[in-house]
């Protein structure tokens, strides 16, 4: 199984394989069993640290992992890492967030040196300065980073707030202070989604406002802030919080759902949820602390269940089923309440 039971971070390759950071090394996961993969001292082409925060792949299909120590790239056909090196050495930063863009360059958030980049083709980072309205900083904490579609990076400075790089003049610029306490980003369209709390915010590019659209302090005070979230079919949002509670909630609603009418919560382990991942035939996986990985899915078991799922359109419309008809063409119509 998973080399520890806290999952910091969970990705998914183009291969269908699983990618799960912990607190005691990488672990890749089959379908069938884990292959993992640490440090080992006097080894440069092994990885660069065992606690994990972000991973991600780029076009060419290298792994690029982030570290409590700095970033390592893993490629998948020799199984060797290779450390991202800054000023002749192996950079030793705190990554908070890594992202690759189309060109493979390689968006890595840290924890006081900022947004570093590394270019396509190369294994050396370079940092980005912040531009903001009274002058350059140089020092700071990005928390999120996530790539547009025009290959625009977006990142949330820790007590600064929504900053943009621009990757014709290569600069990462200040553009909103709205969300200097902000924790948690997510890109959909040319809208970003925003955490801060147990609240969610919602950022227009176009107009540079920011919007409260979900006041977590009046729907579940007791819920803890919000620390990863997804966004699932038809704007459903699948929230992980810091006291380990798991929340659906879909714009325009008034209120936080608990999935399931609570029974997922019954069965979880394990306490802070870090991570929140959804994969193409609907399974949510939540990294946890303490409790390793956490599955809700729906294909399991003799059974295929068909339930209401809040947010879902194409999900069946109640769950109190009365009556069934099928067709002559073979449609099946179910009456609910």
């Amino acid at each position: 199984g998973l080399s520890n039971n806290t999952v910091r971070c969970i990705f998914r390759d183009h291969r269908g394989l699983v990618w799960f950071g912990t607190f005691d090394g990488l672990n890749r996961y089959n379908g069938y069993d884990f292959k993992i993969y640490r440090h080992r001292a006097g080894d440069s082409s092994s990885l660069v640290h065992n606690i994990i925060a972000s991973i991600t792949e780029d076009s060419l299909r290298n792994i690029w992992i982030g570290t409590r120590q700095g970033i390592s790239k893993l490629d998948p056909l020799t199984s060797r890492f290779t450390s991202v090196r800054w000023q002749g050495a192996p950079l030793r930063a705190v990554v908070k967030d890594i992202r690759a863009d189309r060109q493979n360059n390689i968006f890595i958030a840290t924890e006081g040196m900022g947004l570093m980049i590394v270019s396509n083709g190369t294994i050396t980072a370079r940092p980005v300065p912040l531009i903001t309205n009274t002058g350059t900083i140089t020092q700071y904490v990005i928390r999120s980073v996530r790539i547009d579609e025009a290959g625009n990076a977006w990142a949330l400075v820790h007590k600064y707030g929504i900053a943009f790089y621009n990757s014709r003049t290569q600069q990462l610029k200040l553009v909103s202070t709205t969300m200097a306490d902000a924790t948690t980003m997510e890109l959909r369209g040319d809208h970003l989604w925003i955490s801060s709390g147990s609240s969610v915010f919602l950022y227009r590019p176009s107009s540079g406002v920011t919007t409260m659209v979900a006041d977590g302090r009046n729907m579940l005070p007791s819920q803890g802030a919000i620390n990863a979230f997804a966004i699932y079919a038809g704007n459903c949002f699948w929230i992980g919080t810091t006291t380990g509670k798991l929340y659906t909630w879909q714009p325009g609603h008034a209120s936080y759902d608990i999935p399931g009418g609570g029974k997922y919560e019954e069965m979880m382990t394990g306490g802070t949820i870090y991570a929140v991942y959804i994969d193409p035939q609907s399974r949510k996986r939540l990294g946890t602390a303490r409790g390793g990985v956490n599955i809700i899915d729906p294909q399991q078991g003799h059974f295929l269940t068909l339930a209401h799922e809040p947010g879902v359109e194409n999900s069946l419309v109640d769950n109190a089923v009365s009556a069934f008809y099928e067709a002559p063409g073979g449609k099946l119509f179910i009456g609910t309440d």
